[in-house]
């Protein structure tokens, strides 16, 4: 009991923190970001709030509406917020036709097992016209979970191994982005689902598993499927 008692005061500092730095400098997405990821995250015991997120939020919106919509529309999906669709909507009124819109809600259909409509979804994102660094980002993780969602309907399709062939050939990078690995994965498991076991069997060969237990688990739940 002790434990959840000082888990609870460290929280409710951790977001005073947050706060102070916030009011200290208002014009600094990443205190706002702060406060916002703590607000949508942490229970309400420990002062979470939906309510207080949204409001950060479109703090945010005021400083960077792009950044500040991202984060509104994450929310609203996270959270099955009925305004969500109007705060799309409001969103690219604003800032045109974007893809994190389309990702977004393809990768919650996704989690909803709604695999077929999270492709669609996801496509729409890949097939976005927008060329600025943001976009692009978007538009190759949506690459990666196209395939991803392949795996998790365990069917094959042309289209998603295409999809991971594309992410993997354009090599990104960034903490957010799924490894080469993962995908390199993701595309073993897709020729093993079209009974393709030497093509998988040699993508296997080629991963390097850089000390992740979880994909190493994955390599071998596959290995033993060939």
């Amino acid at each position: 009991m002790n434990s959840v008692f000082s888990a609870l005061s460290h929280a409710k500092k951790s977001l005073k923190s947050f706060e102070q730095a916030a009011q200290l400098q208002p014009q600094e997405l990443t205190y706002l970001r702060g406060v916002f990821s703590f607000y949508q995250g942490a229970p309400s015991m420990a002062g979470g709030s939906t309510e207080k997120a949204i409001d950060v939020a479109k703090s945010m919106i005021a400083i960077d509406a792009r950044k500040g919509y991202q984060s509104l529309v994450s929310l609203g999906f996270n959270k099955s917020l009925p305004e969500v669709q109007t705060w799309i909507d409001e969103a690219q009124a604003q800032l045109g036709e974007l893809p994190e819109y389309p990702y977004m809600q393809g990768m919650m259909l996704q989690q909803e097992e709604k695999f077929d409509e999270a492709a669609v979804l996801l496509s729409q994102a890949v097939a976005n016209e927008q060329t600025d660094e943001d976009s692009q980002s978007f538009k190759l993780k949506a690459l990666y979970q196209i395939g991803r969602t392949s795996v998790l309907a365990e069917q094959y399709s042309l289209a998603a191994q295409q999809s991971l062939e594309q992410y993997i050939e354009a090599k990104p990078a960034g903490q957010d982005m799924p490894s080469i690995s993962w995908a390199t994965l993701r595309l073993a498991q897709l020729h093993a689902y079209n009974n393709q076991s030497e093509q998988a069997g040699s993508l296997i060969a080629s991963i390097d598993t850089q000390d992740d237990e979880r994909l190493e688990d994955e390599i071998k739940k596959l290995k033993r499927k060939l």
